[in-house]
């Protein structure tokens, strides 16, 4: 069976990843009481949403969402598809020319038209996210983020409700002057929980730094248990491209040592460590997970590599058990069949692989096609 373990081994210059859909976007506009007002926002599901009708996906709710959805759409896949985070619900929120009244938390001295922090934080919380909940398969995990002004009511809307969401992610948090005094003060008395995340970054931005230092300081002097938060100074960033690094460090500090399964535990501990590092994640969070290929194809691909067929067996029928449209997944289970002496068995896990991929074609897949194909000429099928 050499030749089928070669097979094996090419198989990992492939890459899982999938482009931007525009399919997966739908676009809604909502009449907002709280606002007086109708808003508009987009709803990107995550790639798996339609083949795994059986499953939640926790929500990102992502503010200035006509410019932001651009480069946090991809960045959310990209993770997801490489185990460290869940796949998403991405809602964008749009902003347009009210953002500087919609993100501007209440200050002494400020009219109700300048500062309108609290109704718009009544229109998501209110009205967004009931609308999104109803009508899309949203996990009980919500995460919310904002860059510059977006940054500053995420940070302050923490000190104000900390149980809107579970994280709240904030890039170049824009805490100027007095106002952002009152916010990080108001944040530094707050009563938040354990089980809530912050994080905010910030770049070469020296009109910020001073708050920011601030900010780090309130933090610190939080009751021992209280809020989980990370701050970052990437010193190399502006202000505008913080959104994406922010963005990147702050999803991945939420999901840390929580949701990626290291490869040493992998190696040492197998099937049973992978079944018991998804019951773990399920038990966390509440719900099904859907744990992405990555685990389940580095797993296989080990057993296959150091020729312990039976392990390798087990592997792939939990990788199918998880991932039963995945072609990359009934592909694997056919190779374990096949060097287990199974051929029938393996030949018709290849010929599900070729199926699937036929049906709906993914030039990402095709060098899998490919083997998948020579494979079945090679078992006699």
């Amino acid at each position: 069976m050499k030749n089928i373990f070669l097979l094996a081994f090419a198989l990992f210059v492939v890459t899982l990843a999938h482009g931007q859909d525009a399919e997966r976007t739908t676009h809604h506009n909502l009449t907002s009481n709280a606002l007086s007002e109708e808003r508009s926002f987009s709803v990107q599901v995550p790639i798996s949403y339609d083949a795994r009708s059986s499953y939640q996906f926790p929500v990102l709710y992502l503010l200035d969402g006509e410019s932001n959805l651009a480069h946090a759409g991809p960045l959310v896949d990209y993770l997801a598809e490489n185990g460290k985070i869940p796949e998403m619900i991405v809602v964008a929120i749009n902003s347009g020319s009210t953002r500087s009244r919609d993100f501007m938390p209440p200050q002494p001295g400020q009219t109700e038209a300048a500062a309108g922090a609290e109704q718009f934080l009544s229109f998501i919380g209110g009205e967004v996210m009931p609308f999104v909940e109803s009508r899309y398969r949203a996990a009980p995990l919500r995460l919310i983020s904002g860059h510059s002004l977006g940054g500053l009511f995420v940070t302050w809307a923490l000190s104000t409700k900390s149980d809107l969401a579970d994280g709240y992610l904030a890039q170049s948090p824009y805490l100027a002057e007095a106002m952002g005094v009152g916010v990080v003060e108001q944040l530094g008395t707050s009563t938040i929980g354990p089980d809530v995340y912050y994080h905010a970054n910030l770049g070469a931005e020296p009109d910020l730094t001073e708050n920011f230092d601030r900010l780090e300081t309130g933090l610190e002097s939080m009751a021992s248990g209280s809020l989980r938060w990370d701050l970052d100074r990437d010193a190399e960033e502006t202000h505008m491209s913080t959104r994406l690094v922010g963005l990147y460090e702050g999803l991945s500090g939420y999901f840390e040592d929580v949701w990626t399964i290291n490869s040493e535990e992998l190696a040492t501990g197998g099937t049973a460590a992978l079944a018991e590092h998804i019951q773990r994640l399920e038990d966390a969070y509440g719900y099904p997970v859907l744990l992405s290929e990555q685990p389940f194809q580095e797993l296989t691909q080990r057993f296959l590599g150091q020729g312990d067929v039976a392990f390798a067996h087990e592997a792939a029928k939990l990788y199918v058990l998880h991932h039963d449209e995945s072609v990359v997944a009934h592909f694997m289970l056919g190779i374990a069949l096949a060097s287990s002496g199974q051929r029938a068995e393996g030949l018709a896990e290849i010929n599900r692989a070729i199926a699937l991929y036929e049906a709906a074609p993914d030039p990402s897949l095709a060098p899998v096609y490919g083997q998948a194909k020579q494979l079945k000429q090679q078992l006699g099928g």
